[in-house]
């Protein structure tokens, strides 16, 4: 088991310690979780806007740039994840994960995030190329944390929305009383976590996952899996060590 740094693209740094540790069980590396030695970066997809491409290339080509900056010798991978929030995304043709309206201006995900994962790889004239894996979790994280800590669940037993006090849930559900959404059911299996007990509490569900089982329940955690053992079997660059 070889030592490595990931830079973590996703919604949320408390989401990250569930990532992490996959990477770590998928991939057969160490990633470290201390930020003394710059092993898990985290930037954030807040405010990236989902109908302009060219700002998410920005954005990819920028994140690429700060991997550049990163001092040590261990070798740097870069990991992006989305939430779909019912976009138009399933990694089984003819499967659509939801057949409720999507919202207004919604782009497919996983295609925007592989398209900037194949521009990051295109080599620029400015140094390393760092090699890129990127998930989109059905509908949000919730979804595969729920999925790992009960093995009877399958995607399809799953609400579609992120709370019942949301908009698109009260108009789905109609005038009766809305069930419990993705972030509620989470609040209530973590005894409602927030902060520093949410990186834990993820963090253990991750080391607790059967992650064959959850892959076979979840077309979206399989595609994810694929793309981690994809990268595990690239070649990966070594950064120059930092100046002092």
């Amino acid at each position: 088991m070889r030592t490595v740094r990931l830079y973590i693209l996703s919604g949320s740094e408390f989401d990250d310690e569930f990532f992490r540790i996959i990477v770590e069980r998928v991939a057969d590396w160490r990633v470290p979780s201390t930020a003394a030695h710059d092993a898990c970066h985290h930037l954030s997809f807040i405010g990236i806007g989902d109908d302009d491409p060219e700002e998410m290339k920005r954005f990819f080509l920028n994140l690429r740039a700060k991997a550049r900056s990163l001092g040590g010798s261990e070798p740097v991978y870069l990991l992006a994840l989305r939430d779909n929030d019912r976009g138009p995304f399933s990694p089984t043709p003819g499967h659509p994960e939801t057949t409720y309206p999507l919202p207004a201006a919604k782009t497919h995900r996983l295609r925007q995030l592989e398209f900037c994962r194949d521009l990051i790889h295109q080599a620029d004239g400015h140094g390393l190329v760092y090699p890129c894996a990127v998930g989109v979790c059905l509908q949000m994280i919730e979804t595969w944390i729920l999925l790992a800590l009960n093995p009877s669940y399958t995607e399809a037993d799953l609400p579609l929305f992120a709370e019942k006090a949301s908009h698109f849930a009260r108009a789905h559900h109609g005038p009766g009383p809305v069930p419990p959404q993705l972030k509620d059911r989470y609040d209530q299996i973590s005894n409602r976590a927030r902060r520093q007990s949410r990186r834990e509490f993820n963090r253990k569900a991750a080391q607790s996952a059967d992650l064959d089982s959850l892959a076979a329940r979840s077309p979206s955690f399989a595609a994810f899996r694929s793309e981690l053992l994809a990268l595990a079997r690239q070649p990966s660059p070594i950064p120059p060590l930092t100046h002092v």
